[in-house]
């Protein structure tokens, strides 16, 4: 990679989401991209959830990393750039979780967000993203057993081999309950 750019940006969610920090209607944060201007990595930082603040995360993006600093989702953007640098993102990222890398490339081109504190209303949406033509949902989950019960109604509607599930969890899962998952 030559010279890069980090360049800001906000994104409105469809639908607010409440958490336990408050109501989250949109998400703050960095593109980074190579000097051809090619997209190569995406920061989303989430301070209330612990991870950087948005200053960091740019300080840690321009600096292309900062082994001092605390800054997940910025070394994410430059995981995702280095990544892109060495070929096929897809397939490295699929060869990492034991997945087919065409399931993962179905990833960028179909990935809604469910979630919420409404679990009927979350399954709701679920299936009306389906009904739309999503192959591939990511629902943000903190409670295992909530989650598995989610999953659980999820697979009783629609079957794997027609929708793939991404739990984003943010770390609150202990490893037998991610596996289940």
């Amino acid at each position: 990679m030559n010279e890069s750019t980090v360049t800001p940006f906000t994104a409105r969610l469809a639908a607010p989401v409440q958490t336990s920090f408050g109501v989250v209607d949109e998400r703050k944060g960095f593109f980074f991209c190579d000097a051809d201007g090619a997209l190569q990595g995406e920061a989303t930082p989430l301070p209330a959830f612990g991870t950087e603040d948005l200053a960091v995360c740019e300080r840690v993006l321009r600096a292309r990393g900062d082994d001092a600093a605390f800054a997940p989702c910025a070394r994410h953007a430059l995981e995702q750039a280095r990544l892109r640098a060495r070929g096929d993102v897809a397939a490295q990222l699929a060869a990492r979780v034991g997945l087919d890398a065409a399931d993962l490339a179905d990833d960028v081109a179909r990935y809604d967000v469910c979630g919420g504190a409404d679990f009927d209303g979350t399954l709701d949406a679920v299936l009306a993203a389906v009904a739309a033509g999503s192959t591939v949902l990511k629902l943000k989950v903190t409670d295992a057993e909530l989650a598995r019960h989610l999953v659980r109604r999820v697979r009783s509607k629609v079957p794997s081999s027609a929708l793939a599930l991404r739990l984003d969890a943010n770390g609150c899962f202990d490893l037998s309950s991610a596996r289940w998952l």
